[in-house]
C-alpha cells in the first residue's frame, strides 16, 4: 500500500530504528538523533510508520506529529504516504475504530484526526506556527546545502533558536532527527559538539569497532567483524565500493560511514603526496597565485597569499615543485598585524621599514616596482634553465580589484600571465580530491636542510613519526560500554564485582559519628534505621559505580512529585521512603545552564518509568566515574568503563594459567617404527589397543610395561615433559597489580591477599587506601546527600539545627590501647581547662559528655547520659 512494487528486504538495522523510536513513544528518551546510511528506510520508519503505530496500535490517536525534510516536496511525500496508510483497508479493519480522518482537516500538507491528532509537514526553517507532541526532521539538510556556509548555519540557527519552542509539552514531547551525515558542522554535528542531551544511534555502513554504537536503552551494534556490513541483504560488497568510488572519499565517509571526515584525512590525504627526488625531464609547469584581498582586523587573522607550481609529467602525474604562502599587503609587503601597531613585533630584531620583508636575516628591502614574493621564487633559476612555464593569477572570491590585479600582470617580468578579469565559478576542493584518489601527487623536495613540516616529530632514518612507526597507530576512541555487557561483567567476573562493591562498602563500613546532645543523635540514628539509609546508600552507591549513576527518590507524600520540596514543611517523623532508582529506570532531563539557578549543573527535572515527573530537589544523584565535560546526560561514567580492559587481563591470565595446569606433566612415549605402524588401519588400530592397556596398567598397578630395555633405539622409550611455572606467578601478580592500580584499590584490599617481601606489611597501601576513602567521603559523598541530611535532622527533631553535624568514622580502627591512650591524653586536657578556667564548666562538661558518648570507651554511658537528661 506504501511501495506495492517493492519487495520488503529484512535488516536487523530496522529492528534497531524501531526499537529507540518504541522508547520514544514509551517515555525514556525525548531527544533522538539517528545517523545512517542512505537507503536504510529510515524516512518510512520515522516518517510515515512510526506515526501510524503510534495512532493506532499504541491507541494515542491525539498526537500531533510535525514531519520536517529540507525539501517541501519530501516532507509531503511521506505526508502522503502515511495517510494512504491509516486510510487502507488493512488499516481500518484493524485500527478504525480508533484511528477517524477528520473530514474538515484532510489535505496532503495537513490531515487531523478526530481525537485532534495531527500530521504536518512542512520545510526546514519554517515551522513557526506549527506545534506537535512529535517533531520529526529527516534530512533537514540537502547535500548540496551542506556545501554552503551559509546554509548549514542557517538550519543549525533554526533549529536551535525555533525548533524547541514548538513542542507542546516541553517535558514530554520529543524531537527526533534522522539523517545521513554531509559536513563536520551539519545538524548532527552541531547536535554532538554542543551536547545536547540527544541519544545518539549511529550505525554506519561498514561497521568500526572502534565506534561501535551503544546506547542508554541497552543497544550495542551486533557486527563483530571489522568492515561487516550494515544491509548486506540490500547493500552487497559490490554495490557499496561501486558507489564509493564514484562519491569519492569524502562523501563516502560521510553518507556512508557517519563521520565526515574519513579517518586517514579529509578531502587531501597525507599518503597521496609521496615525497620524490627529483620531477622527470619532460614536465609541463605552471605557477598559479591565489591572491588574498582580506584586510587585517584585531582578533581576525586575515588570510594568506598563496603560490604554487604545479608539474604534469608525461604519465599524467602531478609533481609540487613549490609552494609560498604570505599575509602580503598589494605592493609584495607583509600585511600589518594590528596587535603589533606602534610597537616591535614579535621574533623581529626591528620594525619592518616600509618596502622591506622580512625574512631569515631580518629586514630585506624590496623594490616597490614589482612584488617581490611574485617575482622571487624561483624564476631566475627557471629562466636559466630554459623553463618559462605559465603564471596564473587566480580570481579569488571576487574581492581583488581589477586594476591591482592587471598591475601585477604588467610587474611581473618574462611570465607568460592569464589573468581572469571576471570572477569564475568557484569549483571547489572534491574534483582535485578525486583526481588525487585516481593519481597520487608528487613532491620535489627543496634545496633546503628542512624538508619537510609536519604535526610531530619525524626520523625518516629511524622510522620515528613514519609508516615504518606502529605508535602512529595509536587512537583513543570512545566506545561506550552497554548496560547488559557491564550487568553481565558483574555478575560473571569476580574482580570486576569487587572493583564495584569494595570502595562503596568502605565508605559505609564504619558510618558516622552525629555531634549532637544524646538525645537528639539517639533520634536521628532512630530515623536512619527506619529509612534503612545506610544499606539504601550503599546500594545505590554501588548500582551508581556499575552504570555510572543511580539515584535516591526521597518520598515526603506529597500528592505532586513535579513541586519542589520545601525543607520546611518536613515535620517530625516526615519522610516516608527512601527508594534506590537505577540509572535505566530514572531519566535526567536538560542540565541547568543559568549560573544564577540553585540547580545549576544538575539536571532541572527527572522522569521515572511511567512518564511521572520529579523535581531535583527530591532526587539525590549519585555520580559514576565523573565526565570530561560535567553536563553529559545528567550521569556519568561507570567505573567498569576505563577499567574493564584491565580487569580482564587479569583474570584472563588466571585463566589462562589455569589451563595450563591439566598439561603441567606429559608422558613421552619414543616408539621405532611409528609411522610404519600409523600407515595402514590394521597397525593405527593395534598401536592403540596397544597404549589403551599400557594407560590401563599404569592406573591400576602404577607401573608401564614397554618393549625393550628402555635405552637403545630398538626399543620403546619412556620420559617425561614437566612445564617450568616459576614465572607465572609473577605474570597473575603484574595484571592483579595492572587492575588494582586502575581502580585505585590496592592488592591486600581487592584480593585479600597478605604482602609479599621482606618486612613488608601493606600497612603505608592500606593507610595511603584509608585516606583516599576518607577523602572521597568528604569530597563527594557529603555534598551528594546534604539536603537528604537536612531533611533528614528534621524528620527526627521536627527542626533544623545548624549546631547539629556529623562526621566520618575512621577506617583504621585503633585497638583497645590506643583508644585508652587516647581517652587519658583528652581527660587530661579537660581537666587542665576546668582548672585554669579557660571554658566555662558548662560548656566543658556537655563537650566531655558528647565526647565520651561517642568515642565507645565505656558501653552504656550514652543511655546513661540520656537518662539523667530525662
Amino acid at each position: 500500500m506504501i511501495e506495492p512494487g517493492a519487495a520488503y528486504v529484512e535488516g536487523w538495522h530496522i529492528g534497531a530504528i524501531a526499537e529507540h523510536l518504541e522508547a520514544v513513544t514509551a517515555g525514556q528518551i525525548t531527544r533522538l538523533l539517528i545517523n545512517v546510511p542512505p537507503g536504510a528506510m529510515k524516512s518510512l520508519m520515522a516518517g510515515v510508520f512510526w506515526p501510524a503505530w503510534e495512532w493506532g496500535p499504541r491507541n494515542r490517536p491525539s498526537l500531533r506529529t510535525v514531519a520536517v525534510s529540507h525539501s517541501h516536496r519530501l516532507a509531503l511525500r511521506d505526508n502522503l504516504r502515511t495517510r494512504r496508510l491509516v486510510t487502507s483497508d488493512w488499516y481500518r479493519a484493524l485500527w478504525g475504530d480508533r484511528v477517524r480522518l477528520a473530514r474538515d482537516q484532510n489535505r496532503k500538507q495537513r490531515f487531523e484526526t478526530t481525537a485532534t491528532g495531527l500530521r504536518e509537514a512542512v520545510a526546514a526553517g519554517s515551522i513557526t506556527g506549527s506545534r506537535g507532541d512529535r517533531v520529526v526532521l529527516d534530512d533537514p539538510l540537502s547535500v548540496a546545502g551542506a556545501d554552503s556556509e551559509r546554509v548549514r548555519e542557517a538550519v543549525n540557527r533554526w533549529f536551535l533558536e525555533a525548533v524547541p519552542t514548538r513542542l507542546n509539552d516541553p517535558l514530554r514531547s520529543a524531537i527526533v532527527v534522522i539523517m545521513q551525515r554531509l559536513h563536520e558542522r551539519d545538524l548532527a554535528g552541531t547536535i554532538l559538539a554542543r551536547d545536547l542531551g540527544y541519544e545518539h544511534l549511529m550505525l554506519p555502513m561498514e561497521f568500526e569497532a572502534e565506534r561501535a554504537c551503544a546506547t542508554r536503552i541497552g543497544f550495542r551494534d551486533p557486527r563483530r567483524r571489522e568492515g561487516e556490513l550494515l544491509f548486506p541483504a540490500r547493500f552487497p560488497r559490490a554495490a557499496v565500493e561501486r558507489d564509493k568510488a564514484v562519491m569519492g572519499p569524502y562523501a563516502a565517509a560521510g553518507q556512508f560511514q557517519q563521520r565526515p571526515a574519513p579517518r586517514e584525512g579529509g578531502l587531501f590525504k597525507r599518503a597521496w603526496f609521496p615525497v620524490v627526488r627529483a620531477a622527470p625531464a619532460a614536465c609541463a609547469w605552471v605557477r598559479a597565485w591565489d591572491l588574498a584581498a582580506s584586510v587585517p582586523r584585531a582578533g581576525c587573522r586575515p588570510a594568506c597569499t598563496v603560490g604554487l607550481k604545479l608539474g604534469r609529467g608525461e604519465d599524467g602525474r602531478l609533481y609540487v615543485a613549490d609552494v609560498r604562502r604570505d599575509q602580503l599587503s598589494a605592493g609584495g609587503r607583509r600585511a600589518p598585524d594590528p596587535r603589533h601597531r606602534g610597537r616591535r613585533r614579535p621574533g623581529l630584531p626591528h620594525p619592518p621599514a616600509a618596502g622591506s620583508r622580512p625574512g631569515r636575516e631580518g629586514a630585506e628591502p624590496v623594490p616597490r616596482r614589482a612584488p617581490r614574493r611574485l617575482r622571487r621564487p624561483g624564476h631566475a633559476r627557471e629562466r636559466r634553465q630554459g623553463d618559462p612555464g605559465r603564471a596564473r593569477l587566480g580570481p579569488g572570491r571576487g574581492r581583488q580589484p581589477p586594476p591591482r590585479r592587471r598591475g601585477l600582470e604588467r610587474r611581473v617580468p618574462g611570465r607568460a600571465l592569464r589573468l581572469p578579469e571576471r570572477r569564475l565559478p568557484r569549483p571547489g576542493r572534491r574534483p582535485l580530491a578525486r583526481l588525487l584518489g585516481a593519481g597520487p601527487a608528487r613532491i620535489r623536495p627543496a634545496r633546503s636542510p628542512l624538508m619537510w613540516l609536519a604535526d610531530r616529530l619525524a626520523n625518516l632514518v629511524s622510522g620515528l613519526g613514519g609508516p615504518r612507526d606502529k605508535s602512529t597507530g595509536n587512537l583513543h576512541v570512545h566506545v561506550p560500554r552497554a548496560r547488559a555487557e557491564l550487568d553481565a561483567a558483574y555478575r560473571d567476573n569476580w574482580l570486576a564485582r569487587k572493583v564495584v562493591d569494595i570502595v562503596p562498602f568502605d565508605m559505609l563500613r564504619e558510618w558516622r559519628a552525629w555531634q549532637a546532645p544524646p538525645a537528639e543523635v539517639a533520634a536521628i540514628e532512630a530515623s536512619e534505621a527506619r529509612l534503612r539509609l545506610r544499606g539504601t546508600l550503599l546500594q545505590a552507591l554501588r548500582l551508581a559505580r556499575l552504570h555510572g549513576g543511580a539515584a535516591l527518590l526521597i518520598g515526603d507524600g506529597a500528592p505532586d512529585p513535579a513541586a519542589p520540596l520545601v525543607p520546611e514543611a518536613v515535620g517530625q517523623g516526615g519522610l516516608r521512603y527512601l527508594h534506590v532508582l537505577p540509572r535505566g529506570a530514572i531519566q535526567a532531563g536538560a542540565v541547568e545552564r543559568d549560573p544564577l539557578s540553585p540547580w545549576f549543573g544538575e539536571p532541572a527535572l527527572y522522569t521515572v518509568s511511567g512518564g511521572q515527573t520529579v523535581h531535583p530537589s527530591r532526587v539525590v544523584r549519585l555520580l559514576g566515574a565523573p565526565l570530561p565535560d560535567a553536563a553529559g546526560d545528567g550521569w556519568g561514567d561507570s567505573v567498569l568503563q576505563a577499567l574493564l580492559e584491565a580487569v580482564d587481563q587479569a583474570t584472563a591470565a588466571a585463566a589462562h594459567i589455569a589451563a595450563m595446569l591439566p598439561e603441567a606433566k606429559q608422558d613421552v612415549i619414543s616408539v621405532p617404527g611409528l609411522s610404519q605402524h600409523l600407515s595402514t588401519e590394521d597397525g593405527t588400530q593395534r598401536l592403540t589397543e596397544r597404549f589403551a592397556y599400557a594407560a590401563r596398567m599404569k592406573g591400576l598397578f602404577g607401573m608401564l610395561l614397554l618393549e625393550g630395555d628402555g635405552r637403545s633405539p630398538e626399543g620403546e622409550r619412556y620420559q617425561q615433559k614437566q612445564i617450568d611455572f616459576s614465572g607465572l606467578p609473577e605474570v597473575a601478580r603484574l595484571f592483579l597489580q595492572v587492575a588494582a592500580g586502575a581502580a585505585d584499590i590496592p592488592v591486600t584490599r581487592l584480593i585479600g591477599q597478605s604482602p609479599a617481601g621482606l618486612n613488608a606489611t601493606g600497612e603505608s597501601d592500606i593507610r595511603n587506601y584509608y585516606d583516599h576513602v576518607a577523602a572521597r567521603q568528604t569530597v563527594e559523598l557529603t555534598p551528594a546527600i546534604a539536603r537528604l541530611d537536612a531533611l533528614l535532622v528534621r524528620d527526627a527533631v521536627g527542626r533544623h539545627d545548624g549546631a547539629i553535624r556529623y562526621a566520618w568514622r575512621p577506617l583504621a580502627q585503633a585497638s583497645a590501647r590506643e583508644k585508652a591512650e587516647v581517652g587519658r591524653l583528652k581527660a587530661e586536657t579537660a581537666a587542665t581547662l576546668a582548672r585554669e578556667g579557660l571554658v566555662p564548666p558548662a560548656v566543658l562538661a556537655a563537650g566531655v559528655e558528647g565526647w565520651l558518648s561517642g568515642a565507645d570507651l565505656f558501653p552504656g554511658i550514652a543511655p546513661a547520659f540520656a537518662r539523667r537528661t530525662a
